[in-house]
């Protein structure tokens, strides 16, 4: 027969959670000096990049970075050596980029936007953003992969994204 009031509002519960970010996946790709971030509802739908980050000092030269070059140090047979920091600047440089993707997912996840994380990266930088990321926010990675696609366009990163999240 008909349609009752039962089903009718049961389905309207349905539709209202899904609503919001129920099928929002946020990829983000990245290296140590460069990440974009896209959104799609699936991963039938097109991408669509909603934030790119540049570091520029992950790019730099180390002496280019810190005028405070390490000293010196004559050893007992005479011979001069660097004194060198136990982690290099370009390290540090690029632990700070991971952490500040890593807060722009956070405040993304705490205003729902995304309920599923794709991570693409470098080796290096997947390392990082593994490291640094809240745990709530890492909960949502559905999809990793150790390869860095920055500069590849829409079409290549497609290739490499798994059919459903």
């Amino acid at each position: 027969m008909g349609v009752s009031a039962q089903t009718i509002r049961i389905e309207l519960v349905v539709t209202e959670k899904k609503g919001g970010c129920m099928d929002t996946v946020w990829i983000v790709v990245a290296e140590s000096s460069r990440a974009k971030i896209y959104v799609t509802d699936s991963s039938a739908k097109k991408l669509r990049e909603i934030e790119g980050f540049i570091h520029s000092d992950s790019r730099r030269h180390a002496h280019d970075i810190t005028s405070d070059l390490p000293g010196r140090n004559v050893g007992r047979d005479g011979s001069h050596h660097a004194l060198e920091a136990q982690t290099g600047i370009k390290e540090e440089e690029a632990a700070l980029f991971a952490q500040q993707i890593d807060n722009y997912l956070l405040a993304g996840r705490n205003e729902n936007q995304f309920n599923k994380l794709v991570l693409i990266a470098a080796p290096a930088c997947l390392g990082l953003l593994r490291r640094h990321m809240d745990a709530q926010v890492a909960k949502l990675v559905v999809y990793e992969l150790n390869k860095n696609l920055v500069k590849s366009d829409i079409a290549e990163i497609r290739k490499h994204l798994p059919m459903h999240f």
